[in-house]
């Protein structure tokens, strides 16, 4: 059977404790996920901020890219992630497959068109008093989503934080979130 790792530093950490996850519409298992420790979950902070520094330097055109590779990637595997969404949280077949990773695959690829326009503004407060408005990172973020998150809004809860330069929050789904979520961050690397 199937175990979900956590992604710790890019890399597939195993846990000794694992969880299983059961198909909402049969009650059968479908796959196990890894269960994290304090000592996974401080490791993936340390990994997230180890990696700003370097991810905060990146231009708007290297993140352009990483994400129309990932667009390209989800939209090659589209049956594969409708098949998790039917398994996972009971999706029709035709609302995965025809709906939710199509838009993820869009979502994607609009994020990708956005990022290079990205800038600060220059506000007027009234009279001649303005301000500045500057765009700049700020660190490492922690998100948690409910199970039944389906793939375009697990996507919505991460890019706009990637587009901006953070990179990647430590995220702690549920047991059913996970397998998506793993599948999201594969797509990443």
């Amino acid at each position: 059977m199937l175990t979900i790792p956590l992604l710790i530093d890019g890399k597939e950490v195993n846990t000794s404790k694992t969880l299983d996850v059961s198909a909402p519409a049969t009650g059968k298992v479908v796959h196990n996920v890894a269960c994290a420790t304090s000592t996974e979950v401080e490791a993936a902070i340390a990994a997230a901020k180890a990696a700003y520094p370097a991810w905060s330097k990146t231009s708007p055109y290297e993140r352009r890219d990483l994400f129309l590779k990932a667009a390209s990637i989800l939209g090659s595997r589209l049956e594969e992630y409708a098949q998790y969404e039917v398994e996972a949280i009971a999706a029709t077949p035709g609302f995965a497959a025809g709906f939710d990773v199509p838009t993820s695959v869009s979502l994607l690829r609009d994020v990708a068109g956005r990022i290079v326009s990205l800038s600060g503004s220059y506000p007027q407060l009234g009279g001649d008093r303005g301000a500045i408005v500057v765009k700049e990172p700020y660190g490492v973020i922690l998100g948690i989503a409910p199970w039944y998150f389906i793939l375009h809004l697990i996507i919505v809860f991460f890019v706009a934080d990637i587009m901006k330069e953070c990179w990647l929050h430590p995220w702690f789904p549920c047991s059913r979130l996970r397998h998506r979520s793993w599948q999201y961050c594969d797509i990443q690397r």
